[in-house]
């Protein structure tokens, strides 16, 4: 029963649905994925292994998470999936800081009376003797960059004679 469930989810599921999205999504932005589980001769191999093997004690991904632990190591093999990050935390206090201290400088935020300039300033500031910056000051580094953007590509207000409102 679940040979043929999962057989049936592969030809449906996961080549009508996952893999076209994941495809599409990656040739968007000039990605290369790759799914190299969905070898055809592992794909028969795996399929081919009885459910106590594939499911040893109803942990998902048993026989991976065994190899992983022989050949990579137990922390590895018994993590949770994650995805990757990049540093920004290092990268706003350290190789991007002059951009950022630029663009915070003179803040819309601040000048809008969103947030205190001197409250933005003594954390970029704090940020740069930790060696690290806090999270909050990426979210208003990229608010602010935002914010930025939208202001210059905004139509310029029309003025008030050339509006006629209609009767």
């Amino acid at each position: 029963m679940l040979s043929e469930y999962l057989e049936y989810d592969r030809r449906t599921q996961f080549v009508a649905e996952y893999l076209t999205k994941v495809d599409g999504a990656a040739m968007h932005y000039a990605l290369e994925a790759r799914s190299p589980f969905l070898d055809q001769d592992l794909w028969e191999f795996a399929s081919g292994l009885p459910p106590a093997v594939r499911l040893r004690g109803g942990r998902l991904k048993a026989v991976l998470r065994e190899l992983a632990r022989r050949r990579i190591g137990y922390r590895i093999a018994a993590g949770r999936k994650r995805g990757f990050s990049i540093p920004v935390e290092r990268w706003l206090a350290g190789r991007w800081l002059p951009h950022v201290e630029a663009t915070l400088r003179s803040s819309r935020l601040a000048a809008d009376g969103w947030i205190r300039s001197e409250g933005l300033h003594a954390e970029l500031t704090a940020s740069v003797r930790r060696g690290w910056a806090r999270h909050q000051l990426w979210y208003l580094y990229v608010l602010e960059s935002w914010m930025r953007a939208e202001q210059d590509h905004q139509p310029a207000p029309r003025s008030a004679r050339a509006y006629q409102p209609t009767p």
